[in-house]
């Protein structure tokens, strides 16, 4: 192999070696640390709102639990108003999430 050639080899090896180890550690922190970082957000924001709308749904059956303490109402009639009530909500993006009861009986 002549030297010009030679030497042409080992200068482009020159660029493109510290470019490429430089790609490299960036893709790597990437992966390795902004994506499961993001996720790790991600995950905790969409906690915070299910414990949020968690909340919302606590209120509604606390609010048809006080009437029927107050007697404005009877046990079963506020269980089905509360059912009817939380049957109605829809949340989400595209108001497909919902709530649902489950009855140990």
């Amino acid at each position: 192999m002549p030297s010009s050639v030679r030497r042409l080899i080992i200068d482009s090896v020159k660029v493109i070696l510290p470019t490429l180890v430089a790609f490299l550690i960036f893709v790597a922190a990437v992966f390795g640390y902004f994506l499961p970082a993001f996720d790790h957000a991600l995950m905790l924001r969409k906690q915070d709102a299910l414990r949020e709308l968690t909340s919302v749904a606590w209120h509604i059956l606390d609010g048809y639990h006080a009437r029927e303490m107050r007697g404005d109402m009877s046990r079963a009639d506020a269980q089905q108003r509360a059912i009817e009530v939380l049957r109605t909500i829809r949340y989400g993006d595209q108001l497909q999430d919902y709530y649902w009861v489950n009855d140990l009986d």
